[in-house]
């Protein structure tokens, strides 16, 4: 009779902590986010879009930041023979380009997918950082357009899941992908708190404006003075695009932006030095025409080598590179004339910079 008892002791134990082990093996995964509940609370979605942030240029231990993507521009030339200027670059040469736009596309993707906080508990502040990824997306592409043109415009989240032929996306017309890219700064615009509310730290209603400005004047250049040649788009639509610069242009006057000027920036002495303020300073959280910046800290171990590169006459680490001449003439004379880049006396370098508008010095 006992070892009756002790076998049915033993079998319920056993049923017991099978159970036990059953419930403990189905436990949420404490090392990684389930993705049916991960973004959920405001908490969440807002560290998943701060984690978006850093894929953006910065001046980083090696690097200029949007600065350095200038180099080989109308802007910043360099000595160093570049494949790209010569038209020899294609997807295929540059698929570092293409792959690191591509995924970070995915990962903002992959927020759109994954999102799921109720209507009736999102906040403004989520709104807000909703805002942020249409933003982030529409900068993605963009840097996709300028680099290769007609692209597939990925507005979809593609999961494990995903099939070789699902992935085979065709492209589409540049004029299609930059109207997409304005949809998006649209949604973002409607969506996204004022400059005022981060002090420009983070992407705002005003960012979006300006980079929507942005895609609409270099899309709209681009099919008028391309529309003879190999890169047209299917069909000429710059009229429209130059208009929504001006629409967008509209929005973002009445939005109440002051450009930084004496008048505006209690620190400013001369005239020029207001326009040497949006490039030298470590806070610009009172310039409101910097509307979107980063803040460094080396105590926060956030910093970058800008001054040795500078002095260094450098963008990166691919050698020297400078101004360029078209740059230079785009200021004026100190009386507000234009000048001519055909006169002789430009080819003297010190002659340059003479009798310039004080803000050329400031460069």
């Amino acid at each position: 009779m006992k070892k009756t008892y002790l076998y049915i002791a033993l079998l319920m134990g056993a049923s017991t902590l099978f159970s036990s082990c059953s419930d403990f093996l189905d436990r949420e995964p404490i090392t990684a986010p389930n993705n049916e509940s991960f973004l959920s609370g405001e908490s969440q979605v807002r560290g998943y879009i701060n984690g978006l942030y850093t894929a953006l240029p910065s001046l980083q231990k090696f690097g200029m930041g949007v600065r350095g993507e200038e180099k080989n521009s109308d802007n910043i030339l360099s000595e160093i023979y570049d494949r790209r200027l010569n038209g020899e670059e294609t997807v295929f040469s540059s698929n570092q380009a293409w792959e690191t736009g591509y995924k970070n596309l995915r990962n903002v993707n992959y927020f759109f997918h994954y999102y799921k906080v109720p209507e009736n508990l999102e906040t403004e502040e989520i709104k807000s950082l909703i805002g942020e990824a249409y933003f982030l997306r529409a900068y993605w592409h963009f840097v996709q357009l300028k680099k290769f043109g007609d692209i597939p415009v990925m507005d979809a989240f593609w999961d494990e899941n995903a099939t070789i032929a699902g992935l085979q996306i065709p492209q589409k017309d540049r004029s299609e992908v930059a109207k997409f890219i304005l949809e998006d700064l649209d949604k973002a615009k409607d969506l996204l708190f004022d400059r005022s509310k981060y002090a420009g730290l983070r992407i705002s209603k005003e960012a979006a404006m300006m980079l929507a400005m942005q895609v609409a004047l270099y899309e709209g250049s681009w099919e008028k003075y391309h529309k003879n040649d190999a890169f047209a788009a299917d069909t000429d639509q710059s009229e429209y695009f130059f208009n929504e610069v001006l629409r967008w242009g509209d929005m973002l006057l009445n939005s109440g932006l002051q450009l930084n000027t004496r008048d505006t920036d209690k620190d400013v002495v001369n005239p020029g030095d207001a326009y040497g303020r949006l490039f030298n300073q470590k806070d610009y959280s009172n310039v409101t025409e910097a509307i979107f910046w980063k803040q460094y800290s080396i105590t926060e171990g956030v910093f970058h080598a800008l001054s040795g590169l500078l002095a260094g006459g450098v963008v990166d680490q691919n050698g020297p590179a400078g101004v360029s001449g078209e740059l230079v003439n785009t200021y004026l004379s100190a009386d507000g004339i234009p000048v001519d880049p055909n006169d002789e006396k430009f080819k003297d370098f010190n002659e340059t910079f003479k009798n310039r508008d004080c803000v050329l010095r400031k460069l």
